[in-house]
C-alpha cells in the first residue's frame, strides 16, 4: 500500500502518527509518498520574488499545528504585518482590519484573531511526531517553482517507509501548463482576467491550471464573480 500524503503542517502530524505506529508494529508493506509542504518558507519566497505585498492573512489551520511564532521572522525581517485569522466572512473581516491598522500604523507584528483555536506554542504533541518523522526539503511548488526547505521529507530513519526510494519510481519535475499564467496569479503579479485561457479554454469545468481547478482557487473565485464582465 502506498499513501499519497498531501497538505501542509495542517495534515503532517496525521500522516507522522500512522509512520510511528507502523514502525512500531513492524509493518513492511506500507510507503508513503510525501507532498507535505511547509507554508513559511513559500511566504518568504513571495517577498523574495518581488511581490508587492503589505501584509499577510495568516492559515489558521496550519497555525493550530505550528503556533503563531512561526510568523515572527516576516516583521522582524521584512516589516510586514501579519494576522493569523480563522475562516468564517467575520474572522476574514477582522483580520483585514487589524492588518490595516497594522499597515496605517506602521506597526508590523504577528497578531492572532483566530484566538479561539490558535496558541502561541502550537500543538506540540503533533509537532513532536512531525519532527520526528520529517524534515525539511527543497521542493517543487506548482507556480512558484522550487522553494528551498519547502517540503517535508522522510528522515532516514523512516526511509523503509519512502515510496520515494522504491525500485522502479522516478520522480519528475512537474511540466508548465501551457499559456497558463497560474504562477503570476499565485504571485499577485497578474489578474485572472489577463490570462489568455481565462473564460475560454479554462473554466471550472475545463480548468486548465491549478487556480481554476480549486474552489478556493483565485480564477475560480473570479470566474463565479467576474466571469459577466467583459
Amino acid at each position: 500500500m502506498i499513501f499519497a500524503a498531501i497538505g501542509f503542517e495542517t495534515t503532517a502530524p496525521g500522516t507522522a502518527v500512522t509512520l510511528v505506529q507502523a514502525k512500531a508494529a513492524g509493518i513492511d508493506n506500507f510507503q508513503v509518498l510525501s507532498a507535505h509542504k511547509l507554508m513559511p518558507p513559500a511566504m518568504e519566497e513571495l517577498i523574495r520574488g518581488g511581490t508587492r505585498i503589505d501584509g499577510f492573512i495568516c492559515p489558521g489551520h496550519v497555525s493550530v499545528i505550528t503556533g503563531s511564532g512561526v510568523f515572527q521572522f516576516i516583521p522582524e525581517k521584512y516589516r510586514l504585518g501579519c494576522v493569523i485569522t480563522g475562516f468564517e466572512p467575520t474572522d476574514i473581516l477582522t483580520a483585514v482590519l487589524m492588518l490595516v491598522r497594522q499597515v496605517m500604523e506602521e506597526t508590523p507584528e504577528v497578531q492572532v484573531q483566530y484566538v479561539r483555536a490558535v496558541k502561541p506554542e502550537g500543538n506540540t504533541l503533533a509537532q513532536k511526531f512531525m519532527n520526528e518523522v520529517f524534515e525539511p526539503s527543497d521542493t517543487e511548488w506548482r507556480g512558484l517553482g522550487v522553494i528551498r526547505s519547502g517540503g517535508m521529507k522522510l528522515r532516514g530513519e523512516y526511509s523503509a517507509f519512502d515510496a520515494s526510494l522504491l525500485p522502479g519510481v522516478n520522480m519528475t519535475g512537474m511540466t508548465q501548463e501551457t499559456d497558463c499564467i497560474c504562477g503570476d496569479i499565485l504571485r499577485g503579479l497578474l489578474t485572472p482576467a489577463e490570462c489568455p485561457l481565462f473564460k475560454t479554454e479554462c473554466t471550472p469545468e475545463t480548468p486548465a491550471g491549478a487556480c481554476m481547478v480549486s474552489e478556493e482557487g483565485a480564477c475560480h473565485s473570479w470566474y463565479k464573480y467576474h466571469h459577466h464582465e467583459g
